[in-house]
């Protein structure tokens, strides 16, 4: 499957536009839309940003903002929380004692 990245790029390239284009029209630092393409999100400010830069270049290239929205949430890692029980001390069973973090890329 096409990463985040690749789907991007090859609609940018469809367009026959440059990355400088679309930082143009975009105003995204060029390094920045080379991150997107390179699927380098954790090298980009914050994921608030990440998911502005990904709106704004889906709209420069004329595609559907919810469309590259779902592919980039879908390749992301996903945490689940669980609480843990103290198996040490029965008496705290039922209680909360910590969580555990699982990860799994989907």
């Amino acid at each position: 499957m096409e990463s985040i990245g690749q789907y991007l790029r090859r609609h940018r390239e469809e367009r026959a536009m440059s990355v400088e284009e679309v930082s143009r029209t975009t105003r995204i630092p060029v390094g920045n839309l080379e991150r997107l393409e390179n699927d380098h999100f954790d090298d980009l400010p914050g994921e608030v940003f990440v998911r502005g830069f990904l709106k704004a270049y889906a709209r420069a290239v004329a595609i559907p903002v919810d469309d590259v929205l779902a592919r980039y949430t879908s390749s992301r890692r996903v945490a689940w929380v669980t609480r843990c029980h103290d198996v040490a001390h029965p008496e705290n069973a039922g209680r909360r004692f910590g969580v555990a973090i699982a990860f799994s890329s989907s």
